[in-house]
Parts: structure tokens; C-alpha cells; sequence
């Protein structure tokens, strides 16, 4: 375990007092989608809402066919100590809405784990803790002790698909085609790496030379 560099903000409390619950983003999303009028939207807005009702979509989709792995739900299953997942993030953010339906399902397997959601715009002082290479990228995943020490972060993707997302900038290609790469590998994964990383980070932050996965 590790101390948090969030200046002296107690991320713990912090969380559990401004953070929401993934029914709240849920509702919050569906409620944005239904009383949106495009007639009163700038540009930005309108791109935002396309890419909040394709958030909804996958959300939807990946809480009807997502299964854990078993080991990996065995990992969840085994913490005996209380953790909060807080993750960092935005309505819009396509990244986030293929993995945290997948997260939810993990944590509500252990009644010791808690999850909450903070919009990266709305709470600058933390995500400026939580940087990616200098930039507010998201979404960012933060395993936070009752204590307030942070035990890992994770985030903004999982790994292959930030190499392939960087590879496909490098060359350039336009955003769309780049948008298009990663989803489709989101969809041909299924969560299987993300899922890994996550039990791989709350092994070595909590289990240390035990393996629950194997008990």
C-alpha cells in the first residue's frame, strides 16, 4: 500500500460524499438522452450526446452477455478488506463504457467493495492528481483504502488497447478509423484483459505470496 499524492484530500471520504453510484450514472444517462432538444445543442453538445447514447448502448450491451472469469471472480470474492473503486471519468467517455459495466459486476460480488463515479470536469483537484503523461485522461480506475492510501490506479485502457491506440495516432490515421480499431477490439475482447489487469493490481497490492484465485 501506498501513500496518495491528492494533497492532503481524503480520497476515501472524498468519494463516498461526491461520488455517484453506477445506478445514478445510469439513470443520469438515460434522463440526459430522453430530454435532450438538438435544436438548443452547439455542435460539441450534439457530438457529446451521440457519444453518451453510444455509452448507453454499450453499457446496456456489456450487463446482458458479460461473465467474469472465474478466477478473476474468485480474486473478487477472496478481498477481505474494504476498498473503494473510484473512477474518474465522463458520461462521454467511449473507454469507460466498455469496461465499467464489467467492474460494477465485479464489485458486487464482495460486499466489501464499494464503487463511486467522479466527472472528471467537475472535480478538477482530483483528476489533476491521477494524470496520464502529463494529460486528463480517462477513464481512471483508483483502488482507495479506508485509510485514504490509494493501492493502485488503472486506467485509461487496457494495455493492448492503448498500444493500439497509440500506433494508430502515430500514424496518423483520422479519428474516426482510430475510434473504430479500438472499439472493435473492446467488442472482440470482452472485457478479458481488463478484468486481468484488475485482479493482477488487487493481487499484488492485497495477497501478496497467496494466490485466491487457486483456493
Amino acid at each position: 500500500m501506498h501513500n496518495n499524492h491528492t494533497q492532503n484530500i481524503q480520497l476515501w471520504e472524498y468519494g463516498f460524499r461526491h461520488g455517484l453510484t453506477f445506478a445514478q450514472i445510469i439513470h443520469r444517462m438515460e434522463h440526459n438522452l430522453q430530454k435532450a432538444t438538438l435544436a438548443a445543442l452547439n455542435e460539441q453538445e450534439k457530438r457529446y450526446l451521440e457519444y453518451t447514447r453510444l455509452n448507453f448502448q454499450r453499457i446496456r450491451k456489456w450487463q446482458k452477455i458479460y461473465r467474469p472469469e472465474p478466477s478473476v471472480r474468485n480474486i473478487f470474492r477472496a478481498i477481505s478488506e474494504t476498498i473503494l473503486f473510484l473512477v474518474i471519468s465522463e458520461d462521454w467517455c467511449g473507454d469507460a463504457a466498455q469496461v465499467v459495466p464489467c467492474l460494477h459486476q465485479l464489485v458486487a460480488e464482495n460486499s466489501r467493495l464499494h464503487l463511486r463515479f467522479l466527472d472528471r470536469d467537475t472535480h478538477p483537484q482530483i483528476m489533476n492528481c491521477f494524470l496520464t503523461e502529463g494529460k486528463r485522461s480517462i477513464p481512471v480506475i483508483i483502488g482507495v483504502h479506508p485509510d485514504g492510501s490509494v493501492l493502485f490506479r488503472w486506467g485509461p485502457r487496457p494495455k493492448p488497447a492503448e498500444t493500439l491506440y497509440q500506433q494508430a495516432r502515430s500514424q496518423q490515421l483520422p479519428q474516426q478509423v482510430i475510434l473504430h480499431r479500438l472499439h472493435t477490439w473492446y467488442a472482440r475482447d470482452h472485457c478479458r484483459t481488463a478484468e486481468s489487469e484488475w485482479a493482477e493490481l488487487l493481487s499484488m497490492a492485497l495477497f501478496k505470496d497467496s494466490n485466491p484465485a487457486n483456493g
